[in-house]
Formats: structure tokens, C-alpha cells, sequence
């Protein structure tokens, strides 16, 4: 005796079994999707923590590094402004402006102006003329000025004319090796030296360029009581 109910419940059974059979995969799939993106959300709460930490961890040791150059900045300041209190302000006019160069062509161009062979040379009398104008002359820039300490570009007017040892002398001067504790700072911006024929047989160094002067400014009267 046959029950057509149990067959048709057992057919639909049997159907629902071979279909779970081959969707079991995208069932795993979408379980396994279920369970991993909790696990996506935390992971990526968790590097957003971190991200935010390092960012953090980085501006800090960004402003501790800002901190201590500026510190350091101000001691170096503080330092230098202090080296530079005993330092005489009219530096340059006092040492740099009166240099007399070239003193041995000097002296022998006066000797042969005097004979009465070459009084009337007039390569002589323009030679004359060129050494006498060959001093040292400024064209003063200001720079940069913060309360009473300020900078200045010294540029030479024209060109110097000198030879070796005027040359050293005045690098001497330049240095500072004379001039310890009463001397502003002064820096070379820029210099040309070339080398210079006036004769056949005679050459000198011609010199141009900058310097960068740094000293106080000069206290007014009613400031030093």
C-alpha cells in the first residue's frame, strides 16, 4: 500500500537536501563574511587608534625639537650679543676707511712725478689720481634689526686695488686676529679677486664684493644713564 503523502514529503526532502548540498558554499560564505567583519571594524578601529597615537607621538617630538632649537637660538643670541657689547660701533670708519694701499708703487710714482723727464706724464698723473681715489668705501645696506642688534651689507664702492700684502693686512683686519673684544662681527658675503695689468711689466689685485657687518647699535645718551 502505497502513502502518496510520505512520498511526496520524503521527494521534498530529499530535494531540499540536494539543494542545501550545492548552496552550502555560498552559505559558508556569507557566514564566514558575517563573522569577519566585526573583525574588519576592530581591526581598523584599532589602526585608526594607533594612526592617531603615532600622528600624535610625531607632533609632539615636531614641537620638542621646535623647543629646543629655539632655545638653543636664544643662548647662541644671548651669547653672541654679550661678545659683541664691548665691540666699538664706528669700526669701520676707524679701521677700515683709512687704509693706504699699493704704499711702494706710492712712494715710487712720487719720486718719478718730481724728475724732469716724467713730471709731464699725464699716464703717470691719471696713475697718481687712480691711487689716490683707491680707498676703501662702503655702500651701507641694513638687513635685519631685532631690538638694539642689527646686520648690515657692507659693499665695496667700485674696486681696491692692492698687492699680496696689502691683501693679507686687510684679511687680518677682516678677522679680527688684532681685534678680539672690540670689534663687531664681520663676515665675507662676496668677493672677486682678479688680477689686474697696469703695465707690461707690472700687475696688481684688483678686489670687489660684499661683507655682512653685525654689531649693536649705538646707545643713545639718555640710554646709558
Amino acid at each position: 500500500m502505497k502513502w502518496p503523502f510520505i512520498s511526496k514529503l520524503l521527494d521534498g526532502g530529499k530535494q531540499f537536501y540536494h539543494k542545501a548540498l550545492l548552496e552550502l558554499p555560498l552559505l559558508l560564505k556569507v557566514a564566514t563574511a558575517m563573522v569577519a567583519l566585526p573583525l574588519v571594524f576592530i581591526s581598523y578601529g584599532t589602526y585608526q587608534k594607533y594612526r592617531h597615537l603615532n600622528d600624535l607621538e610625531e607632533k609632539i617630538i615636531t614641537v620638542e625639537r621646535k623647543a629646543k632649537k629655539t632655545f638653543l637660538s636664544r643662548v647662541r643670541e644671548a651669547s653672541f650679543i654679550k661678545q659683541l657689547e664691548d665691540a666699538d660701533p664706528e669700526f669701520i670708519s676707524k679701521y677700515f676707511e683709512p687704509l693706504v694701499f699699493l704704499q711702494k708703487e706710492r712712494q715710487d710714482l712720487a719720486v718719478l712725478l718730481t724728475s724732469e723727464e716724467f713730471k709731464e706724464s699725464d699716464f703717470l698723473s691719471l696713475r697718481k689720481e687712480d691711487l689716490d681715489n683707491n680707498k676703501v668705501q662702503f655702500e651701507t645696506e641694513p638687513l635685519y634689526e631685532k631690538d638694539n642688534l642689527q646686520e648690515l651689507r657692507l659693499t665695496v664702492q667700485g674696486t681696491l686695488q692692492m698687492d699680496v700684502e696689502d691683501l693679507q693686512g686687510f684679511f687680518k683686519l677682516l678677522e679680527g686676529e688684532e681685534f678680539a673684544t672690540s670689534r663687531p662681527q664681520i663676515l665675507i658675503e662676496h668677493m672677486v679677486i682678479r688680477k689686474k695689468e697696469v703695465t707690461s711689466n707690472y700687475s696688481v689685485l684688483e678686489i670687489s664684493g660684499s661683507f655682512l657687518e653685525r654689531k649693536l647699535k649705538k646707545k643713545k645718551a639718555h640710554e646709558k644713564k
